[in-house]
């Protein structure tokens, strides 16, 4: 049967040519001129296809000119940022990223501030006037900016807070990240069988986490890291790296997993 044996063929000649593909491609991207070749020309690619027209169903909340025009000058309070968690909120997304690392506290008093106040409040005691005992009671006692944002994100119960892993790579960690960190780590990962290069890279230097509190009222804590190419261009984006035995997931992949 000419027709079946002729198709038979061609089927055996494409799955060689693909094998034979992947092959050079792997061969090439050890060889720095023809790696360098494919990084101009995926770069010329992009360009002919031109930009994408964003998803309709994606809504990004930024910082402009009105914005400081009002706020001032950024970094914001907490508050402020608890604020606009509450706000948009109230209209209903799937899944808020907040792309901000909170990883120190924030005090709405300075320390100094704070410890006069109590000594103040101490220190009167019973014979203070009522009026005054109250107002010091109100600025030691409210919640704090960061506890303002924590609560807003639990009761939002879709926000994303991330954190970020040092830059340094190839080192054994520092230390454990927290727990808060650690559960959404993925739980199956597959290797590769090649035995050329690990699957995921290796970010073992140390991490900036988010505070405890913050962290701990998130839907989930996935990492913000970008890896840029050999030329310093970036064009890859990871969707997950390694740290401590453990893969994590990037904040796009969060975002899209809990859309």
């Amino acid at each position: 049967m000419p027709v079946l044996r002729g198709r038979k063929t061609e089927v055996i000649s494409l799955v060689a040519a693909t094998a034979l593909a992947v092959a050079a491609f792997d061969i090439a991207a050890e060889i720095p001129f023809l790696r360098n070749l494919e990084l101009v020309t995926l770069d010329a690619r992009f360009q002919i296809r031109g930009p994408l027209a964003p998803d309709s169903n994606v809504a990004l909340v930024v910082v402009d000119e009105e914005t400081i025009s009002e706020l001032g000058r950024p970094p914001f309070s907490r508050a402020v940022y608890a604020d606009a968690v509450r706000r948009i909120t109230a209209a209903g997304p799937r899944v808020i990223a907040m792309d901000l690392l909170f990883t120190e506290v924030e005090r709405p008093l300075g320390d100094e501030l704070r410890a006069t106040a109590e000594r103040i409040r101490g220190s009167l005691g019973d014979l203070s006037p009522p009026e005054l005992r109250r107002e010091l009671d109100s600025l030691l006692d409210r919640a704090s900016p960061d506890g303002q944002l924590a609560q807003a994100i639990g009761e939002a119960r879709n926000v994303i807070v991330p954190f970020a892993f040092s830059p340094q790579t190839g080192r054994t960690p520092q230390a454990t990240l927290p727990e808060f960190v650690r559960r959404h780590a993925y739980r199956v990962v597959s290797e590769s069988a090649s035995s050329r290069a690990p699957t995921l890279p290796d970010h073992g230097a140390g991490a900036l986490v988010p505070l405890a509190e913050i962290g701990g009222a998130a839907a989930s804590v996935p990492f913000v890291n970008v890896i840029y190419d050999s030329d310093g261009t970036l064009r890859y984006d990871y969707p997950a790296l390694s740290y401590g035995g453990h893969a994590y997931p990037s904040l796009p992949i969060e975002a899209a997993r809990i859309w």
